[in-house]
């Protein structure tokens, strides 16, 4: 089955043609519907005030002189043009599947060739049957044939459109004669989301024996990435209000749904950015407001369906153009959607959470209305043990991490490297783009020169049409030299903004980081700059975002430098400006005990679930609708509540209806209280057999003036024994006594009223256990102890903070102190730092020299110095051998930042021991006494 939208029946009735009519070859070509399009834009139209709605035309003589021209020039190149595409692409399609051989193992009818019914509403159709020239043809519907003969196989393909979408079945049935699986092609997009879902009904029905299949046929141009995104996302709400599930249409429709507030809010900030873009895009977000009689473009008060506004214009746009736009939107969007999930604030979807969930226990969270319905049944909090998904990352994955961006160099370095590429490739860009809009000046200026002088049409009407076309041209051009002029100083401010964002931090540095929804900052460490794909323009403010690793579970927040998001990096740069040396100090060796409570494999969670729309006010930032995996494998739909919930003893705790408050009450204390969980009632024992109630007036009135509550209060001695007994007001709260013998049947009335409190209950430990043996395998660090000396006063920047453990008080040996690592420096790491090894012994560095040159240079080399060495004295020996190591280091940078505090002659002696013999004390003597003598 074939399925359309438009069968362009009304364009053949335009031609006014009768059956039998012959149309020649090239009278079928698409062009005459390109002229067509061209000259319905001169129709708009017109409503008067007494609401007469009519179809104007604007003449062709109204538009300026190059606009005349303009369009006979189109509209010829338009008749001269052959697109090779048919004037009826439906009939075309007819013509070339009859004209297909059919291959027999496909089944249905004998025939040879394919055959084709259609269902549509037109009255005409072109048999194309002939190669070089089409017929007119009469065409009647008959929907109830066409159906009956796809059904039992005489058709093997069937055409529709609106018209065949409803009513009739095409499904492979029982049955039906025909029972071969059902394939819909799908060529044009229904904007009516209900026209679209009757046309995929026909070939799905109950009692089908084969599931149908849906191809969705769109070009690559973007403007229908558009279609699709609107259709998806039209789908997806009509999917969640008839099976609870957005994603059904997931895997049908693959294209990103952005028509949503979070594409509304990408759409707006893009725009934002983009003023030199409006002209063409006609200022989608904007309104005009008249100020003074005169009509000023103002920005509308809401972001609501700016990405649908915004889209529905990159049609005016060159192809690339729209392939850019849609590129840049979707990337946006991608980063938008993150953003929130990171943020916690994510809502459109229920997400899936594979959280192993195990319930410790279930308490009563809110009554239900009753009844069979699951509005009616109660919700549930569930105590539950589940998978901790957000682990930070431990002191060690984050020293990698940093190890792996800095390469041995200094952090300062690999920032300053990146504001140096920017001060030198960003003002190429600013002039590539100036230039590109200086060429669209100088074409407008070439077309005003081309226009007619002032003053030479041939009367004072053209002399004046003349005129009015140069001052719109003049306007036209000044305008675009305004908006060019606006444009590069935007472009020059973005250079300016990204400067002063990235100089904020250098990798490593240690911040504090605001958490959305929490009065606390977490400790984070800055990551350093990222840089999204686009190579056109590396440099843009949505391309370059800052990343932080966290001690939360957020585990690494990243933010990108659009305004949207620059209020979260100002915050993060507000709250770390007071940060002391001690706090950096205590954050890098203290980062695993910040991150353990946050890094449990297993965690206690509150899930809230059973009957979600009742405590739905419940999701927001801090709370997310989810559905997840229990261990007994079953899926659930619940809401997790966050970390803080229940602080105040929730928690910990159960929600009972006021009435099981019973024998607590009864038991209390006298002058003892007892109250719900809202505060709105409150009991107070005042002897033996009497109670206080307090109930309050502004959340309880009702109950109040509740007679079947009244009737079972304590009747006081001025209170005449006719009339019920009353509360009495006491500033906020209605006051009585209630007997203790009524207490029961007041706190049954009471529950009317739906009052809770919080009641104790009791949690199991036995997973923290696993929880212990997670962390400590997760945060063990490396065993191996490097230590170097260093080269000036311990501080901030003196050292490389991966890897980093302890620091040493300087001795009279090591005068600046000693710092400690994990792993072995890079050479680059010790010479930009300054820091040199120190060795248990002079062995040490020798062999690691030793193995490392037999590695990687010629043997002979080291074979052939060696064998000199056997032939001069020994001190000169030692010289030379000393030298040699000296001369063919094994890492980059100065000696003593490879091999620590040790002299030629301390090396050469080890070289010329280990390869050539020992040295005794009296070769020892003997050397030295023939030093002196040369000397």
């Amino acid at each position: 089955m074939i399925a359309f939208k438009s069968t362009m029946g009304t364009f053949l009735k335009d031609l006014k043609m009768l059956s039998g009519d012959i149309l020649p070859l090239q009278a079928m070509d698409f062009t005459r519907t390109l002229v067509k399009g061209l000259d319905s834009v001169f129709y708009y139209n017109y409503t008067t005030f007494l609401n007469e709605k009519t179809r104007e035309r604007i003449p062709l003589e109204d538009l300026p002189y190059n606009g005349i021209q303009k369009y006979k020039d189109i509209r010829k190149r338009m008749r001269l043009e052959r697109t090779g595409l048919s004037i009826s692409p439906i009939d075309k399609l007819i013509s070339l599947i009859e004209k297909e051989k059919k291959p027999k193992h496909l089944g249905g009818h004998n025939g040879s060739h394919f055959t084709v019914a259609e269902v549509t509403g037109r009255s005409q159709r072109i048999d194309m049957s002939n190669d070089d020239y089409g017929v007119i043809v009469g065409h009647r519907k008959n929907t109830e044939k066409a159906f009956r003969e796809f059904n039992s196989g005489t058709i093997d393909v069937l055409l529709i459109n609106q018209s065949g979408s409803t009513g009739a079945s095409a499904h492979s049935s029982k049955d039906f004669l025909d029972q071969r699986p059902r394939e819909m092609l799908i060529h044009q997009l229904e904007l009516d989301i209900n026209v679209e879902v009757q046309k995929r009904g026909r070939i799905d029905r109950t009692g089908q024996v084969h599931l149908p299949g849906y191809q969705y046929i769109v070009s690559d141009i973007p403007l229908e990435k558009r279609l699709m995104s609107m259709l998806k996302g039209k789908m997806k709400s009509l999917d969640a209000n008839t099976t609870g599930s957005q994603n059904t249409n997931d895997d049908t429709l693959e294209s990103p749904d952005f028509f949503n507030k979070y594409g509304d809010k990408v759409a707006w900030q893009w725009i934002s950015e983009h003023p030199e873009k409006m002209d063409i895009l006609g200022y989608p977000t904007y309104r005009y407001i008249r100020v003074k009689k005169e009509k000023v473009r103002v920005r509308k008060d809401s972001k609501e369906g700016a990405m649908l506004q915004l889209t529905g214009r990159a049609g005016l746009l060159q192809v690339e153009d729209q392939e850019s736009l849609y590129n840049d939107l979707f990337e946006r969007y991608e980063n938008q959607i993150k953003l929130e999930k990171q943020n916690g604030t994510y809502d459109l979807e229920t997400e899936f959470l594979r959280l192993d969930a195990d319930v410790k226990k279930r308490f009563l969270y809110a009554k239900g209305s009753g009844g069979t319905t699951p509005f009616g049944k109660d919700a549930v909090r569930e105590q539950t043990i589940i998978n901790n998904l957000r682990r930070p990352y431990t002191r060690k994955e984050i020293d990698k991490r940093i190890y792996e961006k800095l390469q041995g160099n200094k952090p300062v370095q690999l920032r300053k490297e990146f504001e140096n590429k920017l001060l030198e490739k960003y003002p190429k860009i600013i002039a590539s783009r100036k230039e590109k809009r200086l060429e669209t000046l100088k074409k407008l200026k070439d077309d005003r020169d081309t226009l007619p002088k002032l003053g030479s049409g041939a009367d004072a009407q053209a002399n004046e049409k003349i005129k009015s076309d140069l001052e719109k041209i003049e306007q036209l051009i000044a305008s675009k030299t305004s908006d060019m002029a606006m444009y590069i100083a935007g472009l020059e401010a973005t250079q300016s903004k990204i400067l002063d964002y990235v100089s904020m931090w250098d990798i490593g540095d240690v911040v504090r980081v605001p958490f959305v929804g929490s009065l606390e900052s977490s400790w984070g460490i800055y990551l350093g700059i990222s840089i999204g794909g686009k190579m056109s323009n590396p440099y843009t403010l949505s391309n370059i975002s800052l990343q932080f690793l966290v001690t939360d579970s957020r585990k690494q927040v990243t933010y990108n430098l659009q305004p949207a998001e620059q209020a979260y990096i100002s915050q993060i740069f507000t709250e770390s400006k007071n940060i002391t040396d001690a706090d950096r100090e205590m954050v890098e060796l203290e980062w695993n005990a910040l991150i353990k409570k946050a890094s449990k494999k297993r965690e206690r969670r509150q899930i809230l679930t059973e009957n979600i729309v009742k405590v739905s006010y419940k999701i927001g930032s801090k709370n997310k609708l989810i559905k997840y995996n229990t261990k007994d494998n079953r899926i659930k739909s619940g809401i997790l509540m966050n970390r803080e919930f229940g602080q105040e003893g929730e928690k910990n705790g159960a929600l009972y209806p006021i009435s099981h408050g019973y024998i607590t009450i009864s038991s209390l204390e006298n002058e003892a209280f007892f109250e719900d969980h809202k505060v709105l009632v409150r009991f107070k024992r005042i002897s033996d057999t009497l109670f206080k109630v307090y109930i309050s007036k502004k959340g309880l009135w009702k109950a109040s003036v509740d007679e079947k509550l009244r009737v079972l209060l304590f009747r006081e001695a001025h209170e005449h024994s006719d009339s019920l007994p009353e509360f009495i007001q006491n500033a906020g709260e209605m006051t009585a006594r209630l007997h203790k013998d009524n207490l029961e049947a007041f706190l049954k009335r009471l529950d009317f009223y739906k009052l809770q409190f919080l009641g104790e209950a009791k949690e199991l430990e036995d997973w923290e256990v696993e929880n212990k043996e997670d962390w400590k395998s997760r945060s063990q660090q490396d065993k191996g102890e490097y230590k170097y000396a260093l080269g000036r006063a311990y501080g901030q920047g003196t050292n490389p903070t991966v890897g980093f453990t302890n620091y040493i008080e300087p001795t009279t040996a090591f005068p600046f102190g000693i710092v400690v690592y994990n792993r072995a420096l890079l050479d680059k790491e010790r010479y930009n730092y300054s820091l040199k090894p120190i060795f248990e012994s002079l062995r040490e560095p020798y062999m690691i020299w030793k193995n490392s040159f037999a590695q990687n240079a010629p043997k002979k080399l080291f074979n052939d110095v060696v064998r000199k060495a056997r032939t001069l004295k020994l001190h000169e020996a030692i010289n030379l051998l000393g030298n040699f190591i000296i001369e063919n280091l094994h890492e980059e940078g100065n000696a003593e930042f490879v091999l620590g505090d040790y002299t030629i002659a301390k090396l050469g002696r080890i070289f010329y021991e280990d390869t050539i013999a020992e040295i005794s004390e009296i070769e020892e003597l003997i050397s030295q006494l023939q030093i002196a003598l040369e000397q």
